[in-house]
């Protein structure tokens, strides 16, 4: 869930977008293969919470980037796949 506490945000969802303010929030379902992010498109400073469980395990669908990761909290492990199941590598850039 995302709690808007300053400023002003667009989320995109799949292919939804909203505008977030102060006192409004989002929820995204579990299991749901649809990306989403924030974006600030103003000058001013935003802010906001993130509250969200740890379940045990958990898959997270990256579907921009032909991604799934496969997460194990304890221990710690986390794979990438495709979204066909194919390994492939984080969809996260990454210094070399």
């Amino acid at each position: 869930m995302i709690y808007m506490l300053e400023g002003e945000v667009t989320l995109l969802e799949g292919e939804t977008t909203a505008t977030l303010r102060p006192g409004d929030t989002a929820t995204f379902k579990a299991g749901t293969p649809a990306g989403h992010c924030l974006q600030n498109h103003g000058t001013a400073e935003a802010r906001y919470l993130v509250i969200g469980t740890r379940a045990p395990a958990d898959v997270i669908t990256y579907p921009d980037h032909d991604r799934i990761a496969h997460v194990i909290r304890k221990p710690e492990s986390r794979r990438y796949t495709t979204i066909e199941g194919e390994p492939a590598t984080t969809p996260y850039r990454t210094e070399t």
